[in-house]
């Protein structure tokens, strides 16, 4: 019931998935107006970079993005992991400019700024702020050349390569059309972020001082301290293979997706491959 209220109060203030382009509208469209875009989604864990905490976080994502005729965009939304009894878990505001280089060119550059709980379990918690460029290239596939620099408690630094195609199914109707939209996004970064959520994972499971020495020892290392690994160069993060099934009617358009996800050598993780199932919805008005 909580997270049903944090969906309907977010959706009041203004929501939308900030790093996802809505799926009903083409890549090579052109904005004539101003347009609003709502998105909802629902995962089964949460997904930074195709890497995963150690705990499984599902969670609801909510988001309004306003794209003006200038290119001028701006967004505002959070999520709600659906472990936790209290809510927002994060709530974040966006803003960020398109620009339409020539017919086969974008550049889409932004900062978004999140809010999120006290010792929070997600690996992008210690750094709340992210600016990022995002060079597009429209040719048989779609081409997309991201890089972001996420800040706070530590400073990361990630290049993301992402290939996809839109492959048009069927259309029941003269409004509606289904198609796929496989994609294949590579992501090398750094990952001094990990040695954050360490510390904060170990601060959610520690004792309270007062009875830290009143405790007999144990002879088993706690978690945190068997996975501990000191990574900042820059390096392979993962392979990520995402294939998102979409039927679009009218200005609304249903997703169902996949994503598996393989994480390189150098990633400081101890699982080495991820699946992602998500469910959205998105409307442009």
């Amino acid at each position: 019931m909580k997270t049903l209220y944090f969906l309907i109060a977010a959706f009041a203030i203004t929501q939308l998935f900030g790093s996802v382009t809505c799926f009903a509208q083409e890549p090579d469209s052109t904005a004539k107006k101003t347009t609003f875009t709502w998105t909802s989604l629902l995962s089964n864990n949460a997904n930074y970079y195709g890497q995963t905490a150690s705990e499984k976080l599902p969670f609801a994502y909510t988001d309004l993005r306003m794209l003006t005729t200038s290119g001028w965009h701006i967004s505002a939304g959070g999520y709600q992991l659906l472990k936790e009894n209290s809510a927002p878990s994060e709530l974040h505001v966006g803003t960020g400019f398109e620009f339409k280089l020539n017919k086969a060119l974008s550049l889409d550059i932004g900062y978004t700024r999140s809010f999120y709980k006290k010792e929070s379990p997600l690996l992008q918690a210690s750094n709340p702020n992210n600016v990022s460029a995002e060079l597009g290239f429209s040719h048989i596939f779609q081409t997309d050349l991201e890089g972001d620099y996420n800040f706070g408690k530590e400073n990361d630094v990630f290049v993301t390569l992402t290939n996809s195609k839109i492959v048009n199914i069927h259309s029941f109707t003269s409004k509606d059309l289904l198609y796929i939209k496989p994609n294949i996004a590579l992501t090398a970064g750094t990952q001094r972020y990990y040695t954050t959520y360490l510390e904060e994972k170990k601060r959610r499971l520690g004792l309270p001082g007062f009875l830290e020495n009143k405790l007999p020892p144990v002879n088993q290392k706690p978690e945190y301290e068997e996975t501990t690994v000191e990574s900042t160069g820059f390096k392979m993060l993962s392979y990520n293979f995402q294939l998102p099934l979409i039927w679009q009617y009218g200005n609304g358009a249903f997703l169902v997706s996949y994503q598996l996800s393989v994480l390189g050598k150098n990633a400081a993780a101890e699982q080495k491959h991820n699946s992602f199932f998500n469910v959205g919805y998105f409307y442009q008005f």
